[in-house]
């Protein structure tokens, strides 16, 4: 096979190991892939990888289609911009980036045509694009029209075009249903250790609070916060034209947020205090504009915007969906026979994803690359959190799992905040955990058949072992085995969610939410506030601290590349399971059925979120979720 489409896979018989008719085959067949597919800890160090690009993991010829109409929308905006702003020639740059993209696109398909793939000769065409595509905008912005100006072809999210995210509803929304809900945390003691300083009297006077209490609020479970002790002290990276990034910060803010007392089917939760360092020396800022000027809280939450915008793509994008399912892409192609039923269901949830984590890492995450361009810390520090993230101790598989992990938080029951991220994960996450214990359930009767199956075993010891897959907080138990049917339907289910919904979660926001570089900027270009009025005014904030106009073009053009292409869909497997039995096609088709509810519910909830004047959240309809991670 020259590109990995499972439907034009041989209708082998899904069996288990232990009931092949052909073990010798089956072995062999194992054998060849453990050929292809071995392990790295180089490309991202201490991160466990596939090394190169095996030939089954080459792009197929649609996703290819795909990509190059994001390419052409990209330099369709980057040449409506060069016309507007510098008078060049449309015609001429049109003719040279159509040739550019013909060039890219040719090279690869006659790629694959001939059973390779040169990640040299890709990488080249790129890299030419880039150049007809990039421009130099120089310094920083002087007001936020100029960021908006950039929006020529593309469609810039309400946040940019209405102003709407220095509101404070708007930030809070951020935290329950923007690119990272993985931080927002329930209160769980008492005010005065975080903030001694906030008083009745300050909370009284800010707006949505007025007849409000602390000792109220934290008896009443109304408070959660958001914090950043990682970055206390992390080294800046490189400016985008290759010089050492002297002056850009990141910053390591603790944020308080509350839930008003009258809430409704309308309120969302509100920042009610922000301290821009983790040294509680440093100001405390309110939106209460007698203690706060409006500015400077503006200033305040940006540095919230930066890490957790920062901490998204390390640890939360990359880390713990990328890299987690390459490490159980890579210990199953190494493990699972092709005509094992959990690869044959899996292969449509690995598809892409080690192409993609290889083109992460030559023209992404590599040292002067665009990440390292657009964000504040060294291009390593950014590795190392996506690394640890997922291949340390610190992090559990176990209790990643999405009711676990939002029990962590406190936010299981917490009914007062409103939280589409958490009400509609865990719903689809029981749709998918429904869906996968039909499937296993036609091939795994008991927990002997369990724990019979040599495949998986196998399986298990490549994603946990150090040498390997790495994985901690694995098994029953944390065993690192799988011993019982009910735990191995959980680990499917799991890798299903991760690649799908969770993937969806933090990675589409970025051509939203994140688009627009005010909104949530990468850096800061001025220490954390910690004065009483940094600033004069609102276009002395965005001269002073915003990225610069350069770095803000990029990040919107990475954003439209990698936060568009929704390639297949969560719940259609096409023929790729069309062999299987009445039983499981029945079960697809109810969780099909289940798939569509969810997203009907979604859209009706979008409605009361745009008479809140709200973003409507629109990653989490089924329609919209790509079955694996492919961008």
């Amino acid at each position: 096979m020259i590109f990995s489409l499972p439907f034009l896979t041989k209708p082998d018989v899904i069996s288990l190991p232990q009931n092949d008719k052909d073990p010798e085959e089956r072995r062999k067949e194992v054998e060849d892939n453990r050929e292809l597919y071995q392990w790295t800890h180089d490309a991202i160090a201490d991160a466990s990888m596939i090394a190169g690009l095996p030939k089954p993991e080459n792009p197929q010829f649609g996703w290819i289609e795909e990509i190059v109409k994001i390419l052409l929308r990209v330099t369709a905006n980057s040449i409506a911009l060069r016309v507007d702003k510098f008078q060049e020639d449309g015609a001429a740059l049109t003719r040279e980036v159509f040739s550019a993209i013909s060039s890219f696109a040719t090279s690869i398909i006659s790629r694959l045509l001939s059973g390779s793939f040169d990640r040299d000769a890709a990488k080249e065409s790129v890299e030419e694009l880039e150049q007809i595509v990039s421009m130099s905008i120089e310094g920083e912005g002087s007001s936020l029209n100029e960021y908006k100006e950039m929006f020529q072809v593309y469609k810039p999210d309400m946040v940019a075009t209405l102003d709407q995210f220095l509101r404070d509803d708007i930030f809070g929304w951020y935290r329950v249903a923007g690119p990272n809900p993985m931080r927002i945390t329930k209160l769980d003691k008492p005010v005065k250790e975080l903030f001694p300083e906030l008083t009745d009297q300050i909370l009284r006077g800010i707006r949505a609070f007025g007849g409000d209490s602390i000792v109220e609020m934290e008896k009443e479970g109304r408070l959660f916060y958001v914090d950043y002790p990682e970055f206390k002290g992390v080294t800046a990276g490189v400016l985008p034209d290759g010089t050492k990034k002297e002056g850009y910060h990141i910053y390591s803010p603790t944020c308080l947020l509350a839930v008003p007392k009258n809430l409704n089917d309308r309120t969302t939760v509100l920042p009610i205090a922000i301290r821009c360092d983790q040294d509680k020396s440093y100001s405390m800022y309110t939106p209460n504009l007698n203690h706060t000027d409006e500015i400077t809280w503006i200033a305040a939450k940006q540095t919230v915007q930066v890490a957790d915008g920062v901490i998204h793509e390390a640890a939360y994008h990359l880390g713990r969906t990328h890299l987690l399912i390459e490490v159980f892409n890579g210990g199953a192609h190494r493990s699972l026979a092709p005509n094992h039923p959990i690869m044959k269901l899996l292969e449509n949830h690995f598809y892409g994803t080690c192409l993609i984590n290889t083109a992460a890492v030559d023209a992404l995450i590599n040292p002067g690359g665009t990440i390292d361009k657009i964000t504040a810390p060294q291009i390593e520090v950014t590795k190392q959190v996506a690394a640890s993230s997922v291949n340390s101790p610190s992090f559990s598989f176990n209790e990643w799992m999405p009711d676990k992990e939002l029990a962590s938080r406190g936010l299981i029951g917490a009914d007062q905040l409103k939280f589409p991220y958490r009400d509609y994960a865990l719903r689809l996450w029981d749709i998918i955990n429904e869906w996968v214990t039909a499937y296993l359930g036609a091939y795994y009767k008991n927990d002997t058949d369990v724990q019979n199956d040599t495949e998986l075993a196998a399986w298990c010891k490549e994603v946990v072992d150090a040498d390997k897959g790495n994985l901690h907080g694995f098994g029953d138990n944390d065993s690192g085995k799988i011993k019982t049917l009910a735990y191995l339907i959980r680990v499917v289910s799991m890798i299903i969610f991760t690649a799908s919904v969770q993937h969806a979660a933090v990675n589409f926001t970025q051509s939203t939410l994140m688009q627009f570089t005010p909104a949530m900027p990468l850096v800061g270009l001025q220490p954390a506030p910690n004065t009483e009025k940094p600033f004069n005014s609102l276009d002395d904030w965005v001269t002073k601290m915003l990225p610069t106009l350069e770095q803000a073009k990029l990040q919107m053009d990475t954003a439209e590349l990698i936060g568009v292409l929704q390639y297949t869909t969560l719940g259609e497997y096409g023929r790729s399971l069309s062999f299987v039995s009445d039983e499981v096609e029945l079960a697809l088709k109810n969780f099909q059925e289940q798939l569509s509810i969810v997203g009907g519910d979604i859209q009706r909830g979008n409605a009361v979120e745009r008479l809140a004047g709200l973003p409507p959240y629109t990653q989490l309809v089924p329609k919209n979720i790509p079955q694996s991670i492919n961008i």
